[in-house]
């Protein structure tokens, strides 16, 4: 199997349908006959939303919905614990596992989901999601081909969210809002705030209620905490103190 080729795929796709065209091919190729990709968008903490790229078991997907299994879904559990891969086989071994959490394992293999492989993610500008490759199938060497699935969700990923973030519509923020959240964030009060960018504290707060504007926010406090999570505060690297253990 030529792996690059599929990495150059991934590369290129631009839409959603050929971003699921190529995970299908590329899951087939690897042997396994089912895959799920989620992927959730940083809007809130209470509201995030969700995009799932599928080729599952259609019984299960219903199932699953229908009883609300998500909070005691393990891999979902241990995703968020860790960025490691999940091997299903692995799970029965882990010490703190949600309530009902091995019956949910149980009832998916029911529903021919036997064993898979998950990865956890999270992205430079907040994503965070996880695909898992899935076989019908006992006795499939994941292991083997962990290394080679690893590699390549990495494009697969990056691929994913490329796809997702082209059809948003959001007005992107300017440099000077930016600036003003960033400062808010640290505590600055608009007078401070001004004399820091050298601008007038009625300038300090016209920028930032242009952001909380353009972030569909209620107040500066919650358009801090969106433009945190989409990865758009970062660190100021002329102020980082670098601590070097050699």
């Amino acid at each position: 199997m030529d792996v690059t080729s599929f990495i150059e795929t991934f590369n290129q796709t631009k839409t959603e349908v050929g971003f699921n065209r190529a995970l299908m091919a590329f899951s087939s190729a690897m042997g396994f006959s089912q895959y799920r990709f989620a992927l959730i968008a940083p809007q809130s903490l209470t509201r995030p939303k969700a995009i799932i790229f599928s080729h599952c078991s259609e019984s299960w997907v219903e199932r699953y919905g229908q009883d609300g299994m998500l909070p005691r879904d393990p891999v979902i559990y241990l995703s968020m614990q860790s960025l490691l891969p999940i091997y299903w086989q692995e799970i029965p071994l882990e010490p703190m596992l949600p309530e009902g959490a091995l019956a949910l394992m149980d009832e998916a293999r029911e529903c021919g989901l036997h064993d898979g492989i998950s990865f956890p993610f999270r992205g430079a500008c907040g994503e965070s999601g996880i695909l898992s490759f899935i076989t019908e199938e006992d006795g499939l060497d994941i292991k083997a081909k962990a290394p080679t699935l690893r590699w390549v969700t990495d494009y697969i990923f990056n691929a994913g969210v490329r796809v997702v973030s082209s059809t948003k519509n959001n007005p992107a923020l300017s440099s000077r809002e930016l600036e003003c959240l960033f400062w808010a964030s640290e505590g600055k009060t608009a007078e401070e705030m001004g004399e820091i960018l050298s601008i007038t504290a009625r300038t300090v707060n016209y920028h930032i209620q242009e952001a909380v504007h353009k972030t569909n926010s209620v107040n500066r406090y919650q358009a801090i905490a969106k433009v945190a999570m989409g990865g758009l505060l970062r660190p100021d690297l002329t102020l980082i103190k670098i601590e070097d253990y050699l």
